[in-house]
């Protein structure tokens, strides 16, 4: 889909009343991924392994009946990975909070398990998670670009962000969650939308206008891009739908774990309870300072396979 309406949608300004676009310093680069990166996803073997469903639920109802607190400094996982029916309207506002909290900490492990993975490989920066901060502030009239420059290139110490092939932003907009995907190579930009009503003649082109210019816009002057981003082709591809509308955060997490940056490598259950299972499995590999679970809990933790498996050979 080409971007006619690079000049339609108002752009936003930078604290000196300047559009965000003027900002930028006076020497602007051209985007230019490495070629010497190389995708994961063609590595071979590889495979995705989803954990026994009898340790899943035995997990999911584990967590969710606990009524402690897992971790002290994280909004807890047994509000999050509740239904949306399990919840009252309060419930569902403390969860969006924590549905935002919880991806930051996926984008930040994702990031930790690529240089683990991809340590001393030409993979390790072909791709570029983004932490949702940076959209939140993207979508400010007013923000600083040395800010968006800082939140940008967070986790990026091993590899040079300007080099990659895809950069994965999560978007929060009108209470769902939807991931942007921008092919560095391919010029083009992905926007991975879940809602089920674009299968039912809503045009979520006309939802995004505005969230996808003024992402574009931030990203021109976070890279000192010479390219305006606006002016990129974009497309909603095809992606399984939700069934909730509490599910959207999972779908994201989800499609970061498979988008090749044509299409996803393959598909997941959208069950709302089966995504909440396979988060919870991610979280509780990830971490491990878990406090006030059981022995039980944390032998079933342990018996969690489900990690993606590389071979670099």
């Amino acid at each position: 889909m080409s971007s006619p309406d690079i000049q339609d949608t108002p752009r936003i300004v930078s604290p000196t009343g300047a559009p965000l676009y003027k900002v930028a310093p006076v020497t602007k680069i051209l985007v230019e991924p490495s070629k010497a990166l190389k995708s994961p996803f063609l590595v071979k073997p590889q495979s995705l392994h989803r954990p026994d469903t009898k340790v899943l639920e035995d997990l999911y109802h584990d967590i969710t009946t606990n009524p402690s607190p897992i971790w002290q400094h994280l909004e807890d996982l047994p509000g999050l990975v509740k239904t949306e029916k399990m919840m009252d309207k309060e419930q569902k506002q403390k969860k969006e909070i924590a549905m935002s909290n919880w991806l930051n900490f996926v984008v930040s492990n994702m990031g930790r398990e690529d240089a683990r993975d991809f340590w001393n490989t030409k993979c390790l920066g072909w791709r570029h998670y983004v932490d949702s901060k940076w959209a939140e502030k993207s979508m400010s009239r007013h923000l600083d670009p040395m800010d968006l420059k800082k939140v940008f290139y967070a986790g990026s110490v091993l590899y040079n962000a300007s080099q990659s092939h895809m950069v994965f932003i999560p978007v929060f907009h009108d209470h769902q969650w939807t991931l942007y995907a921008f092919n560095m190579c391919d010029q083009k930009l992905s926007i991975l939308d879940s809602r089920p009503d674009t299968t039912k003649g809503a045009d979520p082109t006309k939802r995004h206008q505005k969230t996808r210019c003024n992402i574009c816009d931030a990203l021109t002057v976070t890279m000192n891009c010479a390219i305006d981003f606006r002016s990129w082709e974009y497309q909603f591809p095809k992606v399984p739908r939700q069934q909730d509308s509490g599910d959207s955060g999972f779908f994201v997490f989800n499609f970061m774990r498979l988008w090749d940056g044509h299409q996803l490598v393959r598909w997941f259950p959208t069950e709302s309870r089966e995504l909440r299972k396979d988060f919870l499995a991610y979280i509780l590999l990830c971490k491990d300072d878990n406090v006030n679970l059981s022995e039980k809990v944390s032998l079933k933790i342990k018996n969690l396979p489900g990690e993606m498996l590389w071979s670099l050979d």
